[in-house]
């Protein structure tokens, strides 16, 4: 008997540390994007008012909590490699959620086409994807507290309500 509660105990406990781990990465991806979004905007902001990508990547780099793949793409820059292949190097778009994001900058940057447009759509779909997440989340929260509701509340409910109208009517008290 002991056994099995220890082999139950011992399942629950791990099925309860992989789901704060991948927890844990849902929250750090989140970050990660939220992070990459802003980035990209203060890029955005500056090709807007007139600086060359390579130019507002470096000006945002610089940056206290710049992105790391930013950097990169900066060291790139500077070294003369063009906007779409310093997207496409290693250590830049290692995550596939940055790559679908700056594959349209990219795009644009091979094809000539408007990069503070592909800036802004880039943006617009990582802050998409963390909404995304988080309303995913937000509907999985009623099924995750039906445990807690029912084992902790219920008998609650039973113990206050329902047991003294027993005990009354087995002795009789009206």
């Amino acid at each position: 008997m002991i056994a099995i509660a220890a082999v139950v105990l011992g399942a629950a406990g791990w099925v309860l540390m992989r789901q704060r781990a991948a927890r844990a990465e849902t929250v750090s991806q989140q970050a990660d994007r939220l992070a990459a979004a802003a980035a990209l905007d203060l890029v955005a902001v500056c090709v807007a008012a007139g600086l060359t990508p390579g130019a507002a990547a470096s000006r945002v780099a610089g940056m206290q909590k710049a992105p790391a793949w930013l950097a990169a793409v900066d060291e790139a820059l500077a070294a003369g490699v063009p906007l779409h292949d310093a997207l496409g190097r290693p250590g830049v778009a290692e995550r596939e959620w940055l790559r679908r994001a700056l594959d349209p900058v990219a795009a644009a940057s091979r094809s000539g086409g408007p990069v503070p447009d592909a800036l802004d759509r880039a943006v617009s779909r990582l802050r998409d994807d963390v909404r995304r997440d988080r309303e995913e989340r937000a509907r999985r929260l009623p099924v995750a507290l039906l445990l807690p509701l029912t084992c902790c509340v219920l008998p609650a409910v039973v113990l206050v309500v329902v047991a003294p109208m027993l005990v009354r009517m087995l002795i009789g008290v009206s």
